[in-house]
């Protein structure tokens, strides 16, 4: 639509200030044997000086005491311009009507009927413009009808009827070097480049100019190469340059030709995606779809988008229907395969045994062990600890800990990796307790944490001193670590950290993962919050230019801000396409290759490459809760050379 914009902007200029300014004398007047000659110059200085409001009125004073003066036409035709500069579309038509019918021979009657059509043409009635445009134009002089036409097919862009724009810009012949030629040019390409290869085929045989035919056939060869369908566009480009040796566009189709002719011999780079589009996990299928779906639209090279081609098959979340549906890819030459989400295992199987390369996006474990045609992107526990671990020690110099967990598998697998990270930077975990996660009062393990949950020995209380209380007093919380960390989700952590300073566990920082990534924690806990430090997968707040592009374009497209699903699944694709001109020679095994090479991938959810068992390593963000939101800390910014 922007082309379109353009087009209006430029003519709107070429049409008020061409007509209306131009020299208003008629062949063989006599202005100076005119008795209002001096009110009609008074107004033209006014008019040429852009005094709009004022050259108005003396055209109407003119015409007050002169009805019937030389220069009434030339009045009337100028008031009715400057009432539709003025956005007066209606009472300006008036005025042209009145000069058209008033003053059938005159010489301003072709300014005066381009000028009636444009008012509709300016207030939105394209329709107006197309049906009253063939008669406005009867017994008009070429330049005249040239100008009809051009209007009538603006109309036509502006109602998204291209083939129709065509056939009006094409319609009167022009000296293609003057200034009007290379206008009605530049129109008949814009329309052109709008047709479908369908379009461009119904209307060929309607075309007589062969420089117009010559336009066709070749946008018809460039969009049959965007489509990704060579096989086509190699016939229509290659017979194109030979019934067309000397179009302006040979050299550009010669261009797609070679382009084309380097290519694998499997013209496309097809990209299967197993996605849960039905079931319980329909949602997250959708997801992901939306984060692929950009992925491909932000491809700039038009090359590399026709050689993609996505197939999506639906698994249903069921492992029967994921195996036959990597069976089908199969079938169909897929090279590389998105997904699954829900039935991994299944999935990555049935790819490893008929080798396709596969990037399945789970966080389930020992997925790579499978095969060398495995691969997967995604955020694990494994990076979360390591990432929290490099930024406490080395950012905050944090030394002994504790860990508050869930009695559970997510619990239990935390509190053993980052364990074993504290013990890899040479610190300590002090106090390790599990909770139920029935309970909703976690006071227990805390004051297990702190000392105060055991009754202490009268021997115990001597050395510590204790015994020295004052009678009824509380013994005093021995707070040994510099920082807690709790794996756990946002609402049950919103319980748990006011139940900390409740207990005397102040001034030690909260540690938590991704699940923490939520205003419900914030407006649960409020102050006690704040601090708290947490990996994340994907920050959709980041300032970070290819971050933000993404989602703008995501919001812009979709009317809602994207998550982790939908920009896992945008990197997971993103990397895929990246290496699409490269896998020729054996595809699958070439893309297969290609993925191990991936060192770096500058993702929105973080610098990504792949280890050489398949499995991806990434950057992690990390934020902090600050106020009433989650901000990003420095460890990103530094490494783009940014500040937050």
């Amino acid at each position: 639509m922007k082309s379109i914009n353009l087009i209006i902007i430029l003519l709107s200029i070429a049409l008020l200030f061409s007509c209306t300014s131009k020299q208003v004398t008629s062949p063989g007047a006599r202005h100076k044997d005119d008795p209002g000659y001096d009110i009609f110059q008074k107004a033209e200085k006014q008019f040429n000086s852009q005094s709009y409001e004022k050259a108005l009125k003396i055209y109407q004073t003119y015409l007050e005491n002169y009805p019937e003066g030389q220069m009434a036409p030339a009045c009337i035709l100028k008031i009715g311009s400057i009432l539709s500069h003025e956005g007066n579309y209606k009472e300006a038509r008036r005025q042209f009507d009145t000069l058209i019918k008033k003053y059938p021979a005159n010489f301003f009657i072709p300014d005066a009927r381009v000028e009636y059509l444009f008012t509709y043409y300016k207030e939105g009635s394209y329709q107006d413009v197309v049906d009253g445009a063939d008669k406005m134009m009867e017994g008009l002089p070429a330049s005249y009808q040239l100008r009809m036409n051009m209007l009538k097919g603006d109309a036509y862009m502006a109602m998204n009827l291209p083939v129709e724009a065509l056939f009006s810009y094409i319609k009167t012949e022009i000296d293609l070097k003057s200034p009007e030629g290379k206008n009605a040019t530049s129109r008949i390409k814009g329309a052109i480049a709008l047709l479908d290869a369908s379009d461009i085929i119904s209307i060929l045989h309607r075309v007589e100019d062969n420089r117009t035919l010559g336009f066709l056939m070749f946008q018809l060869g460039r969009n049959y190469a965007d489509e990704g369908n060579a096989e086509d566009a190699l016939k229509i480009l290659s017979g194109f340059i030979a019934g067309f040796p000397n179009h302006e566009n040979v050299p550009e189709a010669q261009q797609i030709i070679e382009e084309m002719n380097t290519r694998s011999r499997s013209a496309n780079f097809i990209v299967g995606c197993l996605l849960p589009l039905s079931g319980p996990y329909k949602t997250f299928g959708e997801k992901a779809l939306k984060g692929i779906e950009i992925a491909l639209s932000n491809l700039e090279d038009l090359r590399v988008r026709s050689k993609i081609k996505l197939i999506i098959k639906d698994t249903g979340s069921d492992p029967e229907l994921t195996v036959k549906a990597v069976r089908e890819l199969n079938e169909e030459n897929a090279v590389a395969i998105i997904g699954p989400i829900t039935t991994p295992q299944a999935g990555a199987e049935e790819a490893q045994a008929l080798k396709i390369p596969i990037i399945v996006l789970s966080q389930k474990s020992d997925l790579v062990d499978i095969g060398d045609y495995v691969f997967r992107n995604f955020i694990t526990p494994e990076m979360q600890v390591k990432a929290l671990a490099e930024y406490i020690f080395n950012e905050l110099d944090l030394n002994r800990f504790a860990i508050l967990y869930p009695d559970e598998k997510y619990g239990e697998t935390f509190m053993n990796l980052f364990w074993d990270e504290v013990i890899q930077y040479g610190g300590k975990v002090v106090g390790v307790e599990p909770y139920n996660i029935s309970h909703t009062d976690f006071s227990g393990p805390i004051k297990k944490l702190i000392g105060l949950y055991y009754p202490m020995s009268e021997d115990f209380m001597k050395t510590k001193g204790i015994a020295r209380m004052k009678a009824g007093e509380e013994p005093e919380a021995i707070v040994d670590f510099d920082a807690i960390f709790i794996p756990e989700a946002s609402a049950k952590a919103g319980l748990i950290v006011p139940q900390l300073s409740y207990n005397d566990i102040t001034n030690v920082h909260l540690l938590g993962t991704n699940l923490w990534h939520s205003d419900v924690i914030i407006k649960m806990a409020k102050k006690e919050a704040q601090g708290a430090i947490i990996p994340e997968g994907f920050f959709q707040n980041s300032t970070l230019p290819h971050v933000r592009f993404f989602v703008d374009r995501f919001e812009e497209t979709y009317g809602e801000t994207p998550g982790f699903i939908e920009a896992i699944s945008y990197d997971t694709a993103s990397i895929l396409f990246e290496i699409a001109n490269y896998a020729y020679a054996n595809a699958k095994e070439g893309v297969r290759k290609e993925l191990l090479k991936v060192n770096h991938f500058k993702g929105i959810t973080g610098d990504t490459s792949f280890k050489k068992n398949g499995d991806a390593e990434k950057e992690l963000y990390i934020l902090k809760i600050k106020g009433e939101q989650f901000v990003e800390l420095e460890k990103h910014y530094k490494k783009f050379g940014l500040h937050p």
